[in-house]
């Protein structure tokens, strides 16, 4: 399903991934781990489309998108969620999940269906529904991750990284 082949990736004289070879198959559950500064979180991003490789290629069902867009690697059934959790601080939850059933994977949800799709999916995960309206800035971290969590579901992937 997700192939990396010798990908490398530098950043000036910084090597923050260099060479990896990864094979993951569908229905694999995968763990990243390392210390601080090892590349997990660059290997990621190189995964999603925010760097390019310098070296290697990264293939997807068996295409080469080492040098598409983010977005177009979304819309191929990819989808990240982020360190930092607070993206869009202007919106609520809900919309926020609602970007995802607009905007990923070949689904084009209208705005009511894609708003009562991010109610079910912030319920299916735990989000404390009369929190569902308010603004991403005044929730806590747990909340934050979990509204991720959903809007990265909502995008309907095959893989979430």
């Amino acid at each position: 399903m997700l192939k990396l082949e010798g990908v490398t990736k530098k950043f000036g004289g910084l090597v923050a991934v260099n060479g990896v070879d990864l094979n993951i198959h569908k229905g694999e559950i995968l763990g990243l781990v390392g210390p601080n500064g090892a590349g997990k979180t660059t290997l990621l991003n190189l995964i999603s489309g925010i760097y390019r490789p310098d070296k290697g290629s990264i293939q997807y069902c068996g295409e080469d998108i080492s040098r598409l867009s983010m977005d177009r690697i979304c819309r191929k059934g990819i989808a990240k969620t982020f360190q930092h959790t607070l993206s869009f601080p202007g919106l609520t939850a809900r919309e926020s999940v609602m970007i995802g059933s607009l905007f990923g994977n070949g689904h084009h949800a209208s705005m009511d269906e894609a708003s009562t799709e991010a109610e079910t999916l912030l319920g299916r995960i735990g989000f404390p529904i009369e929190r569902i309206d308010m603004p991403l800035s005044s929730l806590n971290v747990f909340e934050l991750r979990r509204t991720q969590l959903a809007r990265a579901l909502a995008s309907r992937p095959k893989i979430i990284l």
